[in-house]
């Protein structure tokens, strides 16, 4: 099968390419069957898996905002030991 451009796959074949990698299916198997280059299969998993680059840009600030309290709570274990140890003094 000779390689045809992501935008003039039908929705069908979209759909179907799709479920196949959802199923389990190696992407050099779904490449060689549908005739798609590993690129392409790409950009079809990030439109119509709900991951465009507006999600990206989400998911890149939640990982900020996840090591940002990963880091404040490594803090607060810090202050509680010190604390503990200070009452064990007393």
């Amino acid at each position: 099968m000779s390689v045809v451009s992501y935008k003039k796959r039908t929705q069908e074949e979209v759909e179907a390419i799709v479920k196949e990698v959802e199923d389990g299916h190696s992407n050099a198997d779904i490449c060689n069957k549908y005739g798609v280059s590993e690129t392409a299969l790409y950009r079809i998993l990030l439109k119509h898996r709900g991951l465009g680059f507006a999600d990206q840009q989400r998911s890149s600030s939640d990982k900020k905002k996840v090591n940002r309290l990963e880091k404040k709570i490594k803090e607060q274990e810090q202050e509680i030991k010190l604390l503990r140890a200070a009452l064990k003094k007393f």
